[in-house]
């Protein structure tokens, strides 16, 4: 990814390890640079940057879904994506534990019923 612009190479981490297009995500797109901004301001990697896009896209979903499809779609996104975060959390230059609390806040929040996944957040499990 040499010669890209910070942004791009974030832009680059997103479709390749989430398989994700933020630009059809109207929420995400309209922060999409300024996490980009913070990120490289902070001295983060882009697999950071990437990282917080991807919290961002989570975060945004409806915390309050009544319709079992929905719920059922916005828990897999979620499962989906936790799962690639603790993939690649590694190459991240924040710290794991840091990364590890805010997805579980989001699986709190969105209450993904999930046990064995919040047991590998939170480090009782190492993998499924």
């Amino acid at each position: 990814m040499f010669g890209l612009s910070f942004k791009d190479r974030v832009r680059a981490i997103i479709w390749e390890e989430f398989d994700y297009q933020y630009q059809h995500a109207p929420g995400v797109k309209a922060v999409f640079g300024q996490v980009c901004a913070s990120a490289k301001e902070s001295k983060t990697n882009e697999h950071s940057a990437a990282i917080m896009v991807m919290m961002v896209a989570m975060n945004s979903l409806g915390t309050d879904v009544d319709d079992p499809a929905m719920k059922k779609e916005v828990d897999n996104f979620i499962r989906t994506h936790t799962n690639n975060v603790l993939r690649i959390m590694h190459k991240a230059d924040q710290p794991e534990s840091d990364i590890k609390e805010m997805l579980l806040t989001i699986l709190k929040t969105h209450n993904v019923d999930d046990e064995e996944l919040h047991d590998i957040v939170e480090g009782k499990k190492y993998e499924r």
